[in-house]
């Protein structure tokens, strides 16, 4: 741990920092969060934003950034419906990929040296965990449209760090990839062990120049995504959904105080009378008035009253059901978030059709993010050495359409195209499982003549025939039919 020497003049010469940059991350293996000798602990707490807040937000997102920010977590911890909704997205890439070369000369390259390249760029990867890591950094992206974060990394762990929102600021684009710029005033001196050791050197220029209190991250571990690339600042992409979600609450509450309500029932008791003048003295009748609501449950009220009434009922009438106006406000939700409430539950289960155009409508908003990556990725990929260069390819493979794509892979793979290891990726095998699997079993196990595949007609004739039908292809009809057995009636 980097220990404060606030009566120095620095923090720490350009040697010593050196030095214990490079003894700290020789033996990296764990990042704290917290300083374990301190008793003191910050919490993040967030109001309740109403719904007239976010109104007023969402007319100048600009100048509350932060407001907007913060509601979108509150929601998301709080609202299921937000919080599905932000998965749905955060949560579907498959993260599947390749390793190309692309900067190499062919006549100048052997292959020993190519495979020793391909293996230095895969194990890389492999370090990165990219299924993982960036399944958490989608989260955060989708939830706050901005990631702002860092790296921590040594020869055997990666992981990245996220990094307060509010003492970041979008600075440049280098490369296509997002840089970001922090406030260094903002960052304690006694907390800078939580930072990787670059930003002791940035906060060594900010005591020495104030005026450089904004200073940018370097690429070297910066880590900046934006999922709403259509403003230049920071608005979460399903921000507008926020209104609609206390429209479901209200109604929710409506519904709760109307049950209670339409449960209550009232009865009357009647003080006789004789010419205006009760006829019992008032302590009789109250003693009796407690009597008979002693002896009443919990939902009934009872009421005195020289006039004669019949009890009475608090009972709803109307066309449509409290549950009838939840599920409109829930619609209402998902329609404004642009995602098909079929999904989770709700909607017109019937109309497949629609549903899959809502989902490719979804996996358009993903692959762009998950293009944004790649780019950063590579980006990473050009500071390993070496005289032949790889790039990833994260190929367009969600949740959703993973079965079609390995369809389309093994048909491409009949006619000759090159796509053996995109279909390895496609079934969730890493490019540098590839190499490992395959020597393992053919070189080790020698399972290539062990495992000898059943005869059939697939395996034994290369005969075209007639393809099996597909249900996937079915169209809404086809598929009710199948549903309800109609051909087997006829």
């Amino acid at each position: 741990m980097i220990e404060s020497t606030e009566n120095k003049k620095e923090l720490y010469s350009k040697e010593e920092v050196d030095a214990l940059f490079w003894t700290t991350f020789a033996k990296l293996s764990k990042k704290p969060l917290i300083d374990l000798q301190s008793n003191n602990r910050s919490s993040l707490s967030f109001k309740k934003f109403s719904k007239d807040n976010i109104i007023e937000y969402l007319k100048n997102p600009q100048k509350n950034i932060k407001n907007i920010r913060n509601a979108s977590i509150y929601m998301f911890n709080n609202s299921t419906h937000y919080r599905r909704l932000i998965s749905q997205y955060a949560l579907m890439p498959e993260w599947a990929y390749v390793l190309l070369p692309y900067k190499f000369d062919m006549s100048k390259t052997n292959k020993d040296a190519f495979l020793k390249q391909y293996t230095k760029y895969a194990q890389y990867l492999e370090k990165m965990n990219i299924k993982d890591e960036f399944a958490t950094v989608s989260e955060v992206s989708y939830r706050e449209d901005v990631f702002f974060g860092v790296i921590w990394e040594n020869n055997d762990s990666f992981f990245i760090q996220k990094i307060d929102p509010d003492i970041c600021e979008l600075s440049s684009i280098e490369d296509g990839v997002y840089n970001y710029a922090i406030d260094m005033s903002k960052i304690k001196e006694s907390e800078l062990f939580l930072y990787p050791l670059e930003f002791t050197q940035m906060y060594n220029t900010y005591k020495a120049n104030s005026k450089e209190k904004m200073q940018e991250v370097p690429t070297s571990i910066s880590v900046c995504f934006k999922v709403n690339r259509s403003v230049t600042y920071p608005l979460p992409l399903f921000a507008g959904t926020m209104v609609s979600l206390h429209d479901i609450e209200d109604y929710k509450m409506l519904v709760k105080a109307r049950t209670e309500i339409q449960n209550y029932k009232l009865i009357g008791m009647e003080i006789s009378t004789k010419d205006g003048v009760p006829t019992m003295e008032w302590k009789d009748v109250m003693k009796y008035y407690n009597l008979t609501a002693d002896a009443l449950p919990e939902g009934i009220g009872l009421a005195l009253s020289p006039f004669k009434f019949n009890s009475v009922n608090f009972e709803r009438s109307g066309g449509l059901t409290d549950s009838d106006e939840v599920y409109k406000a829930e619609e209402d939700f998902w329609r404004s978030s642009g995602t098909s409430s079929a999904l989770f539950g709700g909607g017109n289960k019937n109309s497949i059709s629609s549903l899959k155009f809502s989902i490719k409508s979804d996996e358009m908003i993903v692959i762009s993010f998950m293009n944004q990556v790649e780019r950063w990725i590579n980006r990473k990929l050009k500071e390993l050495s070496g005289n032949v260069k790889f790039k990833i390819c994260i190929l367009p493979i969600t949740k959703y359409n993973k079965d079609d794509y390995i369809k389309s892979l093994k048909e491409a793979a009949t006619l000759g195209i090159p796509v053996k290891s995109e279909y390895c990726a496609a079934m969730g095998i890493q490019p540098i499982d590839i190499i490992s699997k395959c020597t393992m079993e053919n070189d080790f196990l020698g399972l290539s003549n062990k495992f000898i595949p059943l005869s059939s007609s697939y395996t034994q004739s290369n005969k075209v025939g007639k393809p099996e039908s597909d249900e996937t292809d079915l169209q809404e009809s086809g598929i009710q039919t199948k549903e309800t057995d109609q051909n087997e009636k006829r």
